[in-house]
């Protein structure tokens, strides 16, 4: 299972693709890269670790970003949770209002200290 932990919900399921499916890959890097922890691991005592991730991967929400990293945005949050949606339709259309959505949390965080040391 640990090849398979970037497949999207529709994958593990045999469902037809889409780049949707491609843009929860990137979210599970993301998600990974801010966290430290992948975000479908099998069910801790599961007697069959991969039963245990494919039932995370299609039914369970991740933990919340910020739980596990204070420093995560609330914005930057919202964006990488959406796209690791477990319903394609829930996640960006494509890669493009992806990116716009991750520039768009980044500008939240970036503007206001921009404006305070206007204010100096």
């Amino acid at each position: 299972f640990r090849r398979g932990s970037g497949m999207s919900p529709e994958q593990a399921m045999g469902r037809e693709l889409d780049p949707r499916s491609d843009l929860y890959a990137v979210a599970v890097m993301l998600y990974q890269a801010l966290s430290g922890v992948r975000p479908c691991l099998p069910l801790k005592g599961s007697a069959d670790p991969l039963q245990g991730f494919l039932f995370n991967l299609t039914s369970k929400p991740p933990v919340d970003l910020r739980r596990l990293n204070k420093a995560v945005s609330p914005a930057l949050r919202d964006v990488v949770m959406k796209a690791l949606a477990k319903k394609p339709k829930e996640r960006f259309f494509d890669a493009r209002s992806f990116r716009e959505a991750l520039h768009a949390a980044a500008d939240a965080v970036v503007e206001p200290q921009h404006q305070r040391r206007g204010n100096r």
